[in-house]
């Protein structure tokens, strides 16, 4: 439990290392409510995702993965992103006693006040196998898995309405492999198109649509 906490508010710290820094907490509640936008969208936060996988890649995956989602809610026509900066200031206040993924959730309604969904994410496994390990022509196989779970804190006491693991295997064409491929970097202009960019993008993607499904349309279309 403690290490899993001190994965999840190291990858906070990272995540928002190149952002604004931080405003008043309670301003910043006070003020998100009252400019929430007429058309009642949801207010969605997006808590930077925790790591417990073991990739090898130059870069943090988590911080990629959440900066990709909270641009994607940033730009949703149907939702209200809650502030990364005030997220980031609940995180860092949070102790090993607050388990996003535990039975006890209380404490998420009391953390993130001015929001009406939280959303948790942990990177379970994000790694690239060869199917012939000693044959360095062969395909790979690229395994990607997000435990999430979303939290509706609209009522006296919060209720789970989204838990699950979203799972994602692609196949990798040996000159994409590790082995004969120099992956370009998150952040530079060939990821988008690199196999490995590609994967990511389609994993964000299927997380907004998970939480779509369950925020507005309950229980899921």
């Amino acid at each position: 439990m403690e290490l899993f906490m001190l994965r999840w508010i190291l990858g906070a710290s990272g995540v928002f290392f190149l952002l604004a820094g931080c405003k008043n907490t309670s301003s910043d509640q006070t003020a998100e409510v009252l400019v929430k936008p007429a058309l009642n969208r949801p207010i969605v936060a997006i808590v930077p995702m925790a790591d417990c996988s073991r990739t090898d890649l130059k870069w943090s995956v988590v911080q990629e993965l959440t900066q990709t989602l909270q641009d994607k809610f940033s730009k949703h026509k149907w939702f209200y992103l809650s502030s990364p900066q005030k997220t980031e200031t609940v995180v860092k206040k949070l102790t090993n006693q607050h388990d996003p993924f535990g039975a006890d959730i209380e404490w998420v309604r009391r953390s993130f006040f001015g929001t009406e969904f939280v959303v948790f994410t942990e990177l379970v496994d994000h790694r690239e196998t060869l199917f012939h390990p000693q044959d360095p022509s062969s395909s790979a196989e690229l395994k990607i898995a997000v435990r999430i779970r979303v939290i509706d804190i609209r009522g006296s006491h919060p209720k789970i309405v989204l838990q699950e693991v979203i799972e994602q295997i692609q196949d990798i064409p040996p000159q994409f492999t590790k082995q004969n491929f120099s992956q370009a970097a998150w952040g530079t202009e060939l990821y988008a198109i690199s196999p490995l960019g590609l994967a990511n993008a389609q994993l964000t993607q299927e997380i907004v649509s998970r939480v779509e499904d369950y925020i507005l349309f309950p229980g899921g279309r």
